[in-house]
């Protein structure tokens, strides 16, 4: 596990982008999804989104991270169980890996982001008859065993945000007009939110300038409008608005 990332190289991205998009009628609402095709106005709000419905196939419980970070802040992990000594080994991993004292809150976020992205892959037996096991919902399948479902994602990045002491919360919502359930991350910055979705980035643009390789992100410190023209979908009143201008995308 590494936090370099030996990721094809796409030279144009942009022009790849638009060409993916173009499949798609305009492609209005495609960053690496299709578009949001048929939607009629009963299923939008005022303000444009698309109403939020909980599709109810996955158990969307946020897993408790608060043992895990209480060893981590006074170094004794003997009250832990199992599982969850192996998640606070493996996360004590990454930021050794990871992070230096010296960087500020954004750089230790896109350091950590960068990690699990890079490092994480999807359970696909989410798509199978048995479905993924419960520990593909929490920090344990992406940080012990290398792959998770997007909650398993998020609460992953959750405790590394809050062991870094970075703001942080996870939505619980959905996507592809509320036919399955989502989950993705908000973080807070010198006061203001920004979201972010480590599943829908583990299919990484490496453009290539200069002679130099660069990453690509398309949901790493984004706005609540921007989540929400690519199909993801949340009860809109219940989190934080984010509407700062994107925040040191790379």
């Amino acid at each position: 596990q590494t936090c370099a990332l030996p990721i094809l190289i796409c030279e144009d991205p942009d022009a790849a982008q638009t060409a993916f998009e173009s499949c798609f009628d305009d492609g209005a609402n495609a960053v690496g999804i299709p578009a949001i095709l048929g939607t009629d106005e009963e299923g939008l709000r005022p303000d444009g989104r698309l109403i939020y419905k909980d599709p109810g196939k996955d158990d969307m419980t946020l897993f408790d991270n608060s043992a895990i970070l209480a060893a981590w802040k006074n170094g004794d992990s003997s009250s832990l169980s199992r599982e969850d000594k192996q998640v606070l080994d493996a996360a004590e991993r990454v930021f050794e890996e990871c992070v230096t004292p010296e960087m500020s809150d954004y750089d230790k976020e896109l350091a950590l982001y960068t990690w699990l992205t890079g490092n994480v892959s999807y359970d696909q037996a989410h798509y199978e008859k048995k479905g993924a096991p419960r520990t593909s919902y929490e920090p344990y399948g992406p940080l012990v065993k290398g792959k998770g479902v997007c909650l398993g994602y998020a609460t992953a990045f959750q405790l590394l945000m809050d062991m870094a002491d970075i703001e942080c919360i996870t939505v619980t919502g959905a996507a592809f007009m509320s036919r399955e359930n989502h989950a993705w991350n908000m973080v807070r910055l010198n006061g203001e939110w920004y979201c972010v979705d480590p599943t829908w980035d583990m299919d990484l643009w490496i453009s290539a300038q200069d002679g130099e390789a660069s990453v690509q992100y398309r949901y790493f410190n984004v706005t609540s409008q921007y989540m929400a023209d690519t199909d993801h979908q949340w009860d809109y009143d219940s989190v934080p608005e984010a509407t700062a201008e994107d925040h040191g995308r790379t």
